[in-house]
């Protein structure tokens, strides 16, 4: 006959310490429950990064401008042009082991195989458009 037996967690091995080695909540989020403050360059580079600008659940975009502005101006600028726009037309600055790539075609792989091997400049496309002739119209 077999006999079910009530098994109890033994507190002595299994303590919970919840949240007691956690620190202390800083600010409080939309639904006012304990929560914990970015530092301003943290709060702007997830915006820049995440922010929608539109109208969200929880804000608007209005509120989401005014906090990009405000944020702005508690950080150095330096920051702001450097980090948070490296560049005005790519995802990363140019730089010897980055290759910024637009578009797609079976090309790119030719293209990034010669640029792992050192035959192609970082600041190569940019080359190649300033040598294109614009026409006057």
């Amino acid at each position: 006959m077999n006999k079910k037996e009530n098994i109890m967690v033994n507190t002595q091995l299994f303590q919970t310490l919840k949240g007691a080695l956690l620190p202390a909540a800083t600010v409080r989020n939309a639904e006012q429950a304990p929560a914990y403050a970015f530092s301003p360059r943290h709060q702007l580079a997830q915006l820049a990064a995440t922010g929608c600008l539109s109208q969200t659940f929880y804000t608007s975009a209005d509120d989401q401008l005014d906090k990009v502005m405000a944020l702005a101006k508690e950080v150095d600028a330096s920051f702001v042009a450097n980090d948070i726009q490296p560049t005005v037309t790519t995802q990363a600055a140019d730089r010897q082991d980055i290759m910024n790539v637009g578009g797609f075609s079976d090309a790119v792989f030719t293209m990034v195989a010669a640029f792992a091997e050192g035959r192609m400049a970082a600041d190569h496309w940019v080359g190649e458009i300033e040598k294109i002739a614009l026409e006057a119209q």
